[in-house]
Formats: C-alpha cells, sequence, structure tokens
C-alpha cells in the first residue's frame, strides 16, 4: 500500500450557535468532534455529531458545521494511498478513542516539529486509515458490490472507468451490468450521473460558486453537458434549480 501523504491537522474550538459554513478541501479531510454537540450536513445526509464521532470527507466534497454547545474539533487533512479505497458515507464512533489517540501522537509531532516529523505524521496517519479499512472490510466480504459502490462514492466525479468497475466485482462486464442495476435500479452510468447531480445540487443550494465551476468540479466536460444531465434528471436547468433554493 502507498503511504498516504499527511497535509495537516488543525485543532479548533468553537461555541455555541457557531455555523462553519458549507466549503470543501483539496485533499481528503477526517473531521474528529472531540466533545460537544453538532450537526453537518454533506452530500444530502444529516449528521448528529457527539464526542467520539467522525466523518471523513473525500477531496472537494462540500460540507459545514452547525455547533448546537462548545465544541473542540481535530481536523486532520491528507491524500491517501492509490489503493486506498476509504469509506466516507458514514458516521464513524471512535468507542475505544483509538483513532484519538493518533490523532493527538500526529498534533504533538506538529507541534514539537523534530526531524522528519512530517513523514512520521504520514507514517501515523497510514496507521489510522490502515485500521479504518480493515475495521469497514470485514463486513462486506460477502458482497462483491460494496467495493464498488465505495469506489463510485469516492471517485463520481472523475472519469470512472466501468471496465475497473467489474472487475472490481468479480463479473464479467455483461453480468456486472445487469447485476448492478437488479440490485441499484440503475445502470452504472446512470448511478454515477446521479451521485455527479446530487453533488451538483448541493453546491448550487449551498455556495456561491459560478454554474460553469460547479460543472468542472462535479465531473462533466463542460456546462453544456452538465445542464443537458441536470435538466434531464431533475427537470430544471442548473440556474432554476439554483433560483428556487
Amino acid at each position: 500500500m502507498k503511504l498516504p501523504k499527511f497535509e495537516y491537522l488543525y485543532c479548533y474550538y468553537h461555541n455555541k450557535d457557531t455555523i462553519v459554513k458549507p466549503h470543501y478541501h483539496n485533499c481528503y479531510e477526517l473531521t474528529y468532534f472531540c466533545d460537544g454537540n453538532s450537526i453537518t450536513e454533506t452530500n444530502g445526509e444529516t449528521y448528529k455529531c457527539f464526542a467520539g464521532n467522525f466523518l471523513i470527507y473525500p477531496r472537494e466534497r462540500v460540507h459545514n458545521e452547525i455547533h448546537l454547545s462548545k465544541v473542540k474539533v481535530l481536523c486532520l487533512g491528507f491524500t491517501p494511498g492509490e489503493q486506498e479505497v476509504l469509506c466516507c458515507d458514514k458516521l464513524y464512533s471512535d468507542h475505544d478513542k483509538s483513532v484519538l489517540k493518533i490523532l493527538e501522537q500526529i498534533q504533538n509531532e506538529t507541534t514539537n516539529k523534530e526531524i522528519d516529523f512530517h513523514f512520521m505524521c504520514s507514517l501515523l496517519t497510514g496507521q489510522l486509515l490502515l485500521s479504518l479499512i480493515r475495521q469497514t472490510e470485514t463486513p462486506f466480504q460477502q458482497n462483491s458490490f460494496s467495493p464498488v459502490l465505495r469506489y463510485i462514492n469516492e471517485q463520481y466525479t472523475s472519469d470512472i472507468d466501468l471496465d475497473y468497475l467489474a472487475k472490481l466485482s468479480g463479473y464479467s462486464y455483461d453480468h456486472f451490468r445487469h447485476a448492478f442495476k437488479q440490485k441499484t435500479g440503475m445502470t452504472p452510468l446512470n448511478y454515477i450521473l446521479h451521485k455527479k447531480i446530487d453533488h451538483a445540487k448541493l453546491l448550487l443550494k449551498n455556495s456561491s460558486i459560478c454554474i460553469a465551476d460547479i460543472a468542472i468540479t462535479c465531473g462533466f466536460a463542460n456546462i453544456s453537458q452538465f445542464s443537458v444531465t441536470f435538466k434531464k434528471l431533475t427537470g430544471n436547468t442548473p440556474s432554476e434549480y439554483r433560483k428556487s433554493k
């Protein structure tokens, strides 16, 4: 497994009723709630976050935070290794505080800045992610579509190779397409397009990013392709949808 690249670790303290506006990062981010009570909205879902909860956001995933009490938050930015498939669409619970212990080790490294501290932070980040991947893989060993869906959920803004998805499932391409539609009700391509459009709807609703930039961010070749697809799937143009919200 290629070692992930550590990008940053920030510690934030927020007062009650503080709102972190919708934003995204150019790398992955693990957001860990050390205490308090918060709400996070991302990818069309709302998560209630308490002490010991954390989420992982893929790059360019829009998210916000609404703090219902005083909170302390640790934010770990990283670029994962090429083969790492992380489960981002879930709320994790750090029952044994093992994740917090590693985050605190990384925090100590960034504070003390001893020789090669940045490399040590990457090693610690790799240890953390490998532990999470092992935990995530266990329930899905008998489900050949879980790796496929996780890969799509992580990479839908990129140009996804459907042949590669078939290989992930272990089926031939034709069998994969048939089985995928049986499981999701959509062809693989339509499923990916719906993910792109859901992301676009979130950006249109929660940001002032121009529509042309949203089209590129969501993985469309140009604004024309984006607008045609958006109207086909929602019944509205991107401009109409933004105005309605």
